[in-house]
């Protein structure tokens, strides 16, 4: 005996939403947080980041400043020395694992103790490297500006194009991310030191709008 048409259409729904839900699942994944809530205060810096470069005045996990309680890292940068800048960058290679961030958007909650909202050119953006050594990074004119408020930055991984190492496969391959970073340049007129707190580090593959 075949299923009324009524258990059919209720199959066939069933059907349909359960596979509507699985992927809304996948595109709502958050593949990376950190929000440094868990470390202690008195850290210079949070469990697997390194932060380094040219223009590095310190380091630390603070409680001073936060989006989510209690903590954010903050980074002290003298934009006095004029050179590149500084990068917070946490190594999943160090584990000998890699990160797929296809379709991925990276965001940070950021403010900083002088206020950029002026200047021709931003100065913070995101970095990823693969397992082959390929760096793409955020584009010199798509770089946040922060100001003295948190405030979020936001990118897609594919407006990461600009390559500033190519490895030996030169186009970057986001299925297999060994290494990830926030990097702030010094691209601005500041003659000073600034010192930028970061909050809420985090990957998504985002969620279907209005399911």
């Amino acid at each position: 005996m075949y299923p009324k048409k009524n258990t059919l259409l209720a199959l066939l729904m069933t059907s349909l939403i359960g596979s509507t839900f699985a992927v809304q699942q996948a595109a709502g994944e958050e593949i990376f947080s950190h929000t440094f809530d868990e470390e202690s205060a008195k850290k210079r810096t949070a469990d697997g980041f390194s932060i380094f470069g040219a223009e590095l005045a310190g380091s630390a996990v603070t409680k001073r400043e936060f989006v989510s309680r209690p903590n954010s890292a903050c980074i002290t940068v003298d934009m006095a020395q004029d050179t590149w800048g500084d990068i917070l960058l946490k190594d999943e290679d160090m584990r000998g694992n890699t990160l797929d961030l296809r379709d991925a958007t990276l965001s940070v909650k950021i403010k900083s103790s002088s206020s950029f909202a002026g200047s021709e050119l931003g100065v913070v953006g995101f970095k990823l490297i693969d397992a082959d050594g390929t760096e793409n990074r955020t584009d010199e004119f798509d770089l946040f500006k922060p100001t003295s408020t948190f405030a979020e930055f936001k990118q897609h991984v594919s407006d990461l194009y600009f390559i500033e190492t190519p490895g030996s496969d030169p186009a970057l391959d986001l299925k297999h991310i060994a290494r990830y970073a926030i990097v702030i340049y010094d691209k601005n007129d500041k003659n000073k030191k600034v010192t930028f707190y970061l909050d809420d580090f985090k990957a998504a593959r985002e969620g279907i709008p209005g399911l």
